[in-house]
């Protein structure tokens, strides 16, 4: 009897166990659900799991790439985006993914710019990929008018605004394009235009201060070197969220939230 009873007893802790495992589709869940609330750390362990019980699981990495980006870890960000893209080459959001990250981190502009067209070569709908590419054009135009190389520096700034002209087409919305455009004219001299952008920009939640409109364009790129407009941003400003998958399968596009801070 005794024997029957520690039996039963194992059957049903073996019983529990099975209901209590995740899989890495669990765990991928998880993550996305912690993601879209700005818990990053939580949602990491999350992906991490998901990718110890599936290692070629593509999406995760994607997901990881986007966790971690929020967190500014952007190398760590820029490898594992690296991992999704040899999973899966066809992966639009992980080459958008990876480029933003490689603006961030290391200000490899050209690098980051193969990888925001091969986003678009992808998926030429992506508002966000356009935009990528146009901030990492007009970041160059930056650091061309810092070493006073002008006309070189005015090219890409009209390169820029082509981008930011098709992410704004593709999504009216896109207060990084918006943003963008207002620097972009800005060192371009077209006040008017810079600060209609700018309006635009701030209808839509952007809370950054203007340049001085006294300033040129070659002291204003000297004033304005971060390629992710730090110098005249906000706390406040809308939250960039990098694109990732859900479990079914749906692709939730870059896009932007309220910061959690700010109401």
């Amino acid at each position: 009897m005794r024997l029957i009873c520690i039996i039963f007893v194992l059957l049903f802790v073996i019983v529990i166990s099975a209901q209590c495992q995740q899989t890495a589709e669990d765990w991928f869940t998880k993550g996305n659900d912690l993601l879209d609330k700005g818990s990053y750390d939580l949602a990491i362990m999350c992906y991490n799991n998901s990718i110890e019980l599936n290692p070629d699981f593509a999406a995760a990495w994607n997901n990881k790439c986007s966790a971690l980006y929020r967190q500014n870890k952007f190398d760590e960000a820029v490898r594992a985006c690296d991992e999704a893209i040899r999973l899966d080459l066809n992966l639009s959001a992980a080459w958008h993914g990876k480029g933003i990250a490689l603006l961030r981190s290391q200000d490899k502009f050209d690098e980051a710019i193969k990888a925001f067209d091969e986003a678009i070569r992808l998926d030429p709908n992506l508002a966000p990929a356009w935009a990528g590419k146009g901030t990492s054009l007009v970041s160059k135009a930056i650091k061309a008018y810092d070493e006073d190389n002008t006309s070189i520096g005015s090219a890409l700034a009209g390169e820029a605004l082509e981008a930011y002209d098709e992410a704004t087409r593709l999504d009216p919305n896109d207060v990084q394009a918006w943003s963008g455009k207002y620097l972009a004219f800005t060192l371009l001299n077209r006040t008017t235009e810079a600060d209609a952008a700018l309006a635009k920009a701030r209808d839509l939640g952007f809370e950054g201060s203007a340049i001085s409109s006294t300033t040129s364009s070659t002291t204003t790129s000297s004033s304005t070197t971060s390629s992710d407009y730090s110098s005249y941003s906000s706390d406040c400003d809308p939250v960039y969220v990098e694109g990732y998958y859900r479990r079914d399968g749906t692709y939730v596009r870059p896009h932007y939230r309220s910061h959690p801070g700010c109401g």
